[in-house]
């Protein structure tokens, strides 16, 4: 049993079937062997399981593998298991550690695959505060909207949008929501309203509850309701949106819009976001910046931390809502090696070889017209 930060109390139960019979002794042994005195111990077996899965809260598959060989006593290099040389390594060393805030359904989902460094911090050890987030905004004139990241480099770009009643952020990266709602109370002196998720996975949603207990609501696609009700212990609004009735907030200020569609890209419940100046228009030297994930991540290149076949749906996608030609991209990751995720939609389209249409901040269609 453990207390997931999305699902709640939950199971992870190791599931064995297919036993086969297993010989304990070398095929070509007869006779005596050790102790094995009798004929019917050298035919001595044991029943071991052929196929593993986990169990997700009796319902839901994580893994699910076979095993047709199993072999004792290994032999291994005799360096095999020494660490990276600090030189080389790059991490900085450190000692297996635990925290409470970092309970063990994180450490393992998130760090299943590598080892997990300890807890998030500056390069002073101490967890990160307001002084600690980096804001710019990404578009000239588009002073409601923030390009906003805590750390020392943008690992985890979010959107801030401020609307005149509360302020509304796009995804909610793990031990980062606090030192951001600082940030939005110190800076802005309002309180988050919306939290915005991309998708599920967790480097997206793991800081979703921390919004939710500080009185946020959760917006996402229809289809992903149900992975959200559990949030602070059921104790969360969930507001939905559908492929015909993106999600929409706008004041006199600024206007934001979320869109999922039925076969997008990277995730079942992946969206994009826009934002703009409510009543945009070129005319004024107006477009619209787009919060992008995963698909797209500007300053990092195809191959890189993009796909190109989910680039291009994507692309095709932006044209029939009417994204403009000139809007600028946001991606939520970048690197310490870039440094940047913000970039020129067009920069990504002359990659992938698009025959990108004229298209105006007054001409985006989902959600409604841009002036009302």
């Amino acid at each position: 049993m453990e207390n997931h930060q999305t699902f709640g109390p939950s199971t992870s139960d190791l599931m064995m079937s297919n036993y086969t019979s297993v010989s304990l002794l070398p095929a070509n042994v007869t006779g005596h062997h050790n102790n094995l005195q009798s004929p019917k111990t050298n035919n001595a077996t044991i029943l071991l399981p052929y196929r593993y899965q986990t169990l997700y809260s009796s319902q839901t598959i994580l893994e699910d593998f076979l095993v047709d060989r199993i072999t004792v006593n290994p032999g291994f290099p005799a360096d095999w298991f020494s660490p990276l040389p600090n030189s080389v390594s790059p991490t900085p060393r450190s000692k297996p550690a635990q925290s409470a805030e970092y309970p063990r359904s994180e450490v393992h989902e998130f760090f299943e695959t590598g080892l997990w460094a300890g807890p998030l911090t500056g390069d002073d050890g101490k967890a990160y505060n307001s002084s600690a987030v980096t804001a710019t905004h990404p578009v000239a004139g588009l002073e409601h909207a923030w390009s906003v990241y805590v750390g020392e480099y943008p690992e985890y770009v979010q959107l801030v949008v401020e609307f005149r009643d509360g302020v509304l952020v796009t995804d909610a990266p793990a031990h980062r929501s606090t030192a951001l709602m600082r940030w939005v109370e110190e800076i802005l002196r309002k309180r988050v309203k919306w939290v915005v998720p991309s998708h599920h996975h967790r480097d997206h949603t793991g800081g979703v509850g921390d919004y939710v207990r500080r009185g946020a609501k959760v917006v996402v696609p229809e289809v992903a309701r149900g992975f959200y009700e559990q949030v602070n212990g059921g104790k969360v609004e969930v507001v939905g949106f559908t492929e015909d009735e993106p999600f929409v907030v706008r004041d006199e200020e600024v206007q934001f819009r979320a869109m999922w569609r039925e076969e997008g890209p990277h995730a079942r419940d992946w969206t994009y976001a826009v934002a703009m100046r409510e009543c945009a228009s070129s005319g004024q030297g107006d477009t619209a910046v787009v919060y992008m994930v995963d698909v797209i991540n500007p300053g990092s290149g195809p191959g890189t931390r993009w796909d190109l076949g989910y680039a291009r749906q994507w692309v095709d996608w932006a044209m029939a809502d009417g994204v403009p030609r000139d809007a600028v991209l946001v991606g939520s990751h970048g690197g310490s090696v870039s440094g940047n995720t913000t970039g020129a939609l067009m920069a990504a389209v002359e990659v992938m070889g698009f025959d990108y249409p004229d298209l105006k901040v007054e001409d985006f269609a989902a959600g409604g017209l841009v002036c009302t």
